[in-house]
């Protein structure tokens, strides 16, 4: 069982703005921490080998790349503004049309079979009544968005755990800062500022980031924040060039699945999130392989936040979908990059 620090490590100059903190302390502090499953392999060298091994035989065996993650595709995919209800809040929300999986020129406007819009995604303007209402156009948006037009299943997971982090709280938490990375369309980020949050939206694409924006302006009468949220290129290799400063909530879905650098990724953890107590990673995951197998990437990803200092204080299962939270064990920051050689 984790510890409860003693509440004078809180400020108390200001009651009214360390409403959030406590709230987080409290959830941090009240939950009995999750060892992940063990496995046979012990370091994390070698359980980064043995998925990289496994990767490398699915790309010998496999088909060859889908052009529809590639940036450059010179077709579009269908997405709809639809109304999606996003664990307690409705919103609008542009997402990709998973029953239209066709191919559609890319830029061209016009009406379809049934007589709705179709509108090229840097034409559709929120403010305009019969491109907004839900279900009356098919927006274009490039190929190049890949899968980061999906509302993945563990979204509405993250933002259950967000709202519960601030539940019965008198004050909105517009002090409290949160970061969105790999944000795809930023339904969490949206979610936050929905609840009053400081919120950051991030991610490596830029159309993907004019997706988040175009989300942002539908729901602009949703949020309780003093600001819409911001949305800034992040390509995890660097720190953000404009930040508000260091962030009490990171939270991330679905973005610990092969390919991914988890060790870089946990880099720009380590980077943005505030060294303040209280604060948290949040992150959404979904089991990808057979219920028999153990998850091998994600597990190294446990091992590695357990080596880099930060503990896993918080589960919550459905289904194949978790989300997990980890706050830090300690405050020195934990050196990140590789020794040097004399």
């Amino acid at each position: 069982m984790i510890r409860r620090p003693p509440r004078s490590t809180l400020s108390s100059s200001s009651a009214a703005s360390d409403v959030y903190k406590r709230q987080l302390l409290h959830r941090a502090c009240c939950c009995t921490a999750v060892t992940p499953p063990p496995v046979d392999l012990t370091h994390v060298e070698n359980l980064v080998a043995l998925v990289e091994s496994r990767r490398m035989k699915r790309r010998a065996d496999g088909p060859a790349d889908d052009p529809v993650v590639e940036e450059q595709a010179s077709f579009c995919r269908a997405f709809n503004c639809t109304l999606r209800t996003v664990w307690d809040k409705e919103l609008k929300l542009i997402a990709r049309d998973m029953n239209d999986m066709s191919r559609h020129p890319l830029g061209k406007a016009g009406v379809d079979s049934e007589g709705r819009l179709v509108i090229p995604l840097a034409q559709f303007d929120p403010r305009q009544p019969q491109h907004s209402t839900p279900g009356c156009a098919t927006i274009l948006v490039p190929a190049g968005v890949g899968q980061g037009g999906r509302i993945w299943p563990t979204i509405p997971l993250v933002c259950q755990y967000i709202q519960n982090l601030f539940a019965g709280c008198d004050q909105l938490p517009s002090s409290c800062r949160m970061l969105e990375l790999g944000a795809g369309m930023g339904v969490c980020g949206l979610y936050g500022a929905c609840l009053g949050l400081d919120v950051t939206i991030t991610d490596n694409s830029q159309l993907l980031m004019e997706l988040a924006l175009k989300n942002i302006e539908l729901n602009s009468n949703m949020f309780m924040s003093a600001q819409p949220p911001r949305v800034l290129f992040l390509d995890w290799e660097h720190k953000l060039e404009t930040s508000p400063g260091r962030f009490h909530l990171v939270v991330a879905s679905d973005v610990v699945y092969d390919g991914v650098d988890i060790g870089l990724l946990w880099k720009v953890i380590d980077t943005h999130l505030s060294r303040e107590l209280g604060s948290q990673f949040v992150l959404g995951h979904q089991k990808r392989c057979d219920p028999e197998e153990t998850d091998v990437l994600f597990v190294s990803f446990c091992e590695l936040s357990d080596v880099l200092g930060f503990e896993l204080v918080c589960e919550h299962t459905w289904q194949d979908f978790f989300v997990y939270a980890w706050i830090r064990k300690r405050t020195d920051p934990p050196n990140l990059e590789p020794a040097s050689e004399e």
